[in-house]
C-alpha cells in the first residue's frame, strides 16, 4: 500500500506557516492543503477557497469530502472533528509524548480515529495525484495523530516564531489582554510539546526559526527539501529572497492567514519582520517577555534583542 508523506508545520499561530507552506508546494510532488484540521468547520460555515469556489464545490475539497462520505459514511466529517478534539484531551493526559508504551494505549483507544485520519489523508494524496502534503495545521494533537496513524509518513517541521513578535501579530486581530496571554501560553505549550516529537522522531524532526527562514529563504527551502526528501527544486525563486509562486497546488481557506488569502500574490519578497519593536507594540513586547521567557530563550531569542523604546 502506498503512504502518505506529510510535512506537517507545527508550532503557534502567527508564525509564518501559510508562506512556508506556500513556498514548499511549488514544486510538482507536493500539494498546499493547508489547515485540514478547519475543513470540518470550513465546509459547515461555507467558506471559500483560495480556487475561488465554496469548498463544497472546489475541484480539491468537494472532490475529497465526497469520497470521505463515501469511504466513511455521511458524518466523517463532523466523525473527524469530535474524534481529533477527544484524541488531543487523552494525549494532553501524557505527560511526555516521546514515552512509546503511553502512545501504545492513546493509539488503542482512538483507533477508530486514527484510521478515519489516515484514511483523510491517503484521500487528499490521491485526489492531489501528488507524493507529499504539505499541511500547516500546527496543533501539536494532529501532529501526533499522524506520528500514530498508520499509512502515514511524518515530517514534522517545527517553525517557531519570536514570540513578541507573534504577540504584536495578535494584537492586529484582538487587543484583550487576556485573549493575548491565552495565545502566548499556547507558544509555550506547543514549543515544549514539538521538543517531544524530537525525542520521538529524531531522523523527521526539524525546527527552524522564522527569522532565520526569512532571512535565508532559498536555501532554507533547499534544506528542508532535501530533508523530507521532497523534489529538490527551488527554480521559482526569482532571487534569493523573492520567488514566483503558483496557486495551483494550494488549496487554502479560513482562518489560514487573512492577508494571504486576501491579496493571493503570484510574486512574493520574504524579509524578516521587524515591526513588532515599534513603540506603539511596546505592550505587547512586555507581555510576550513576561509570559514566554525563559522558555523563548531555549530557541535562541534573547530580550536583549528588544523593541525599540519610545
Amino acid at each position: 500500500m502506498t503512504r502518505t508523506k506529510v510535512v506537517y508545520l507545527g508550532g503557534a499561530g502567527r508564525s509564518g506557516t501559510t508562506f512556508v507552506s506556500l513556498l514548499l508546494s511549488q514544486n510538482h510532488d507536493c500539494f498546499d492543503i493547508g489547515q485540514i484540521r478547519d475543513l470540518p468547520d470550513g465546509i459547515a460555515k461555507k467558506h471559500v477557497c483560495s480556487c475561488g469556489k465554496p469548498l463544497v464545490t472546489c475541484d480539491f475539497w468537494g472532490e475529497v469530502a465526497a469520497r470521505l462520505v463515501a469511504g466513511y459514511g455521511i458524518h466523517a466529517l463532523s466523525r473527524f472533528k469530535e474524534g481529533l478534539e477527544a484524541f488531543s484531551k487523552g494525549a494532553e493526559l501524557i505527560g511526555d509524548w516521546s514515552v512509546r508504551p503511553d502512545l501504545a494505549a492513546l493509539a488503542a483507544d482512538h483507533a477508530a480515529f486514527l484510521d478515519l485520519t489516515a484514511g483523510l489523508y491517503r484521500i487528499c494524496r490521491e485526489v492531489a495525484g501528488t507524493r507529499a502534503l504539505i499541511d500547516s495545521s500546527k496543533t501539536p494533537g494532529l501532529g501526533l495523530a499522524l506520528a500514530l496513524a498508520g499509512e502515514v509518513d511524518l515530517y514534522m517541521l517545527n517553525l517557531v516564531r519570536d514570540p513578541r513578535a507573534v504577540c504584536a501579530s495578535w494584537s492586529k486581530l484582538n487587543k484583550n489582554p487576556a485573549k493575548l496571554e491565552g495565545h502566548q501560553r499556547a507558544w509555550n505549550r506547543r514549543l515544549a510539546r514539538m521538543g517531544q516529537f524530537e525525542a520521538l522522531m529524531p531522523d523527521a524532526f526539524r525546527r527552524i526559526r522564522y527569522e532565520d527562514f526569512a532571512t535565508s529563504p532559498l536555501p532554507m527551502v533547499q534544506a528542508i527539501q532535501s530533508w523530507a526528501g521532497l523534489e529538490e527544486n527551488t527554480g521559482f525563486f526569482t532571487a534569493p529572497n523573492a520567488a514566483n509562486v503558483s496557486w495551483d497546488r494550494t488549496h487554502l481557506f479560513p482562518p489560514v492567514n487573512e492577508e494571504v488569502l486576501k491579496h493571493k500574490a503570484d510574486h512574493i519578497t520574504i524579509r524578516p519582520s521587524e515591526s513588532w519593536k515599534a513603540p506603539a507594540n511596546r505592550p505587547y513586547v512586555e507581555l510576550a517577555e513576561r509570559v514566554n521567557f525563559p522558555q523563548a530563550e531555549t530557541v535562541g531569542y534573547s530580550l536583549l534583542a528588544g523593541a525599540e523604546t519610545p
